[in-house]
């Protein structure tokens, strides 16, 4: 293996890593605003919300 090659996976798997890391992020700052928004955590039962 070349070290261009090991440089291109190296490249790839940081990438990978990095928007997997995004994703995580980005996922629970939705979940934040939706709670926030509802009033209510997932699954979370409240006089408004009792579905």
């Amino acid at each position: 293996m070349t070290k261009e090659e090991i440089s291109d996976m190296t490249r790839f798997a940081l990438s990978d890593r990095i928007c997997s890391a995004v994703k995580a992020v980005l996922e629970q700052v939705i979940e934040e605003e939706m709670t926030e928004h509802i009033g209510a955590r997932h699954r979370e039962k409240t006089d408004r919300r009792t579905v």
